[in-house]
């Protein structure tokens, strides 16, 4: 299963601002972004609700978002870069601040870092809600013998989580596959329930390498990263 639209019904809040930039700074980005992003998914969608969107501004070049890099963001006229995605893809892992995402996501939650030239400006906290009929459909697999994994692009400790409070079983025993080599994948696809940050190209080496260990896999997501 996927996780966003799927576990959870695809609507998404902003719950809460940390900023480190002066906040009127941090609403002008943030509606810029909005600007520049065009299409929204759900999560920039909860952005736009809480910010709302600018009428113009002096982008030169925008930024589509990427599975790879898991962000996107635009450069503005005067060539300084304005980003917004997971915080331990924009950050440097050593930067203390990581630590209130980590705590966030140990709640469920999701968190959206925004930096402009490398600096963190603020914290976007969003909040996932999880679909009404999951837990039921969930215990009817369980009860039906069908063994359920998570795979989503997300921070391993919110898919967790929220894996946890749909019940799923084994939900606490997650991986985070950045970085993961494709030929590594076989060797752990019966060993995690959860796997975040997760690619595209990884997500269907998953389900190979399963169907390859004599398993019968169905499939159900949402997303553009759900195409393979």
């Amino acid at each position: 299963l996927d996780k966003t639209g799927t576990l959870t019904d695809g609507t998404m809040t902003v719950s809460d601002v940390r900023a480190y930039l002066p906040e009127g700074d941090v609403e002008r980005y943030a509606r810029d972004l909005m600007l520049a992003a065009g299409d929204r998914n759900a999560t920039a969608e909860a952005i736009f609700n809480r910010f709302g969107i600018s009428e113009n501004a002096d982008i030169k070049e925008k930024i589509p978002f990427s599975s790879a890099t898991k962000y996107s963001g635009l450069v503005y006229g005067d060539g300084k870069k304005l980003l917004m995605g997971a915080p331990e893809y924009l950050l440097d892992p050593s930067d203390e601040r990581l630590a209130f995402a980590s705590e966030c996501a140990a709640d469920g939650k999701r968190v959206i870092a925004l930096t402009l030239d490398g600096e963190l400006a603020a914290f976007f906290v969003i909040e996932d809600h999880i679909r009404d009929t999951a837990p039921d459909t969930l215990r009817f697999f369980r009860e039906n013998g069908v063994t359920v994994k998570v795979i989503s692009g997300d921070n391993p400790l919110t898919v967790s989580k929220i894996a946890q409070n749909c019940g799923i079983k084994n939900a606490d025993r997650y991986i985070s596959l950045a970085g993961v080599p494709l030929e590594e994948i076989p060797e752990i696809a019966e060993d995690y329930t959860v796997f975040a940050r997760v690619s595209p190209e990884q997500k269907e080496a998953l389900v190979t390498a399963l169907q390859s260990k004599g398993h019968k896999v169905a499939m159900t997501g949402d997303g553009v990263n759900d195409i393979l």
